[in-house]
């Protein structure tokens, strides 16, 4: 096991300070120790992400006509934290992104709702919750597997 109480991560933030008291916090909660020497690391960032193109179709409910469409490109506001050994990926989270469902009362637009998914935000790190328990990269798929063969049994490891 990678990760447990008690074991000790480097914590690495980028940006906001929000984001390094999340991590903060969340590692603490879990009983791990921050050390900044330990290969094991919990990073944390957010920021805009890739701008995405959607077209959105428009449907009123209790009303007569069509619907039309609508296009818009958003560029979203990303948070994400991740829990590495070494460069190798153990555990990963994401909140934010461009929705692909939007509700909104009449009198509103699409894009103004649409503009909130832009908006900074560090709400993921107020309550970020970290696993109690992680393997290693390496033994996530599996210690290992077994062949059946004409001789029996033949185990390999990963």
């Amino acid at each position: 096991v990678m990760l447990k109480p008690g074991t000790s991560v480097r914590i690495e933030a980028q940006g906001d300070s929000r984001i390094l008291a999340g991590l903060r916090r969340a590692a603490a909660a879990r009983g791990f120790r921050e050390d900044p020497a330990s290969e094991v690391i919990l990073s944390g960032s957010a920021g805009p992400g890739q701008p995405e193109k959607r077209t959105y179709q428009l449907t009123s409910f209790g009303r007569l006509g069509g619907s039309q469409t609508e296009e818009h490109t958003v560029t979203p506001w990303i948070q994400r934290a991740e829990i590495r050994y070494r460069d190798q990926s153990a555990w990963g989270t994401q909140s934010g992104g461009v929705p692909f469902f939007v509700t909104f009362q009449e009198g509103g637009s699409l894009g103004t709702e649409l503009q909130k998914s832009s908006q900074a935000s560090y709400d993921m790190f107020n309550d970020l919750k970290l696993p109690e328990e992680l393997l290693y990269p390496r033994y996530q798929k599996g210690l290992g597997s077994t062949q059946i063969t004409v001789n029996g049994f033949v185990d390999k490891a990963n």
